[in-house]
């Protein structure tokens, strides 16, 4: 009996002791790039004029992540790494585009769809063709309510989803985006 009772206490014990010593989400690499250890991907403090801000996880198993860049006041960026279906095709993509776009239109008022087209961004040598659309709405951004343009680009990478979230001013609409393009162009996802 005793030898029961001691050797259930130690199967608590390393059950308890296995959920309290979860791994970390992220890992801070040289150079203060921080990688997802969940999908590889690396977030570096700097891509262009654009600036690490915070990283964020959603869910326990820290597979749902992401990441916020700022270009200073001017444009602010976030990136969301996130599980894909295990047996993926091409509906799920054009599932997942249609829920975050409904999230955008939901998210705010007198929203208008200015375009939406398909969108592709290389990275290694694979091309990856997703979804992007660009809207206009008036909003808080920056401590003051102003006219502003929001571009969603949503791709799949295998077992994760990307999605990029871009807000800007609207009268700064063509330097912002020739910058959120350089930023699309040279992040390098792994």
């Amino acid at each position: 009996m005793c030898t029961l009772l001691i050797t259930t206490l130690a199967l608590l014990g390393n059950i308890a002791l296995t959920l309290s010593v979860r791994s970390a989400p992220f890992e801070t690499l040289p150079d203060d790039r921080i990688r997802h250890t969940v999908s590889g991907f690396i977030f570096p403090k700097r891509i262009g004029v654009f600036e690490r801000e915070k990283m964020k996880e959603y869910n326990q198993a820290g597979s749902d992540v992401s990441a916020g860049y700022n270009a200073g006041v001017l444009i602010a960026a976030t990136v969301y790494v996130y599980p894909a279906p295990s047996e993926s095709n091409a509906e799920d993509l054009a599932r997942e585009w249609a829920s975050k776009r409904s999230e955008v239109l939901q998210g705010h008022q007198e929203i208008a769809v200015l375009s939406e087209n398909p969108a592709t961004v290389t990275q290694g040598h694979k091309k990856h063709v997703g979804r992007r659309a660009f809207f206009s709405f008036r909003d808080t951004f920056a401590h003051t309510l102003q006219d502003v343009k929001s571009q969603l680009l949503v791709f799949q990478d295998g077992p994760v989803f990307v999605e990029y979230r871009f807000t800007y001013r609207r009268d700064n609409s063509k330097a912002a985006e020739e910058q959120i393009e350089r930023f699309i162009h040279d992040w390098s996802w792994r």
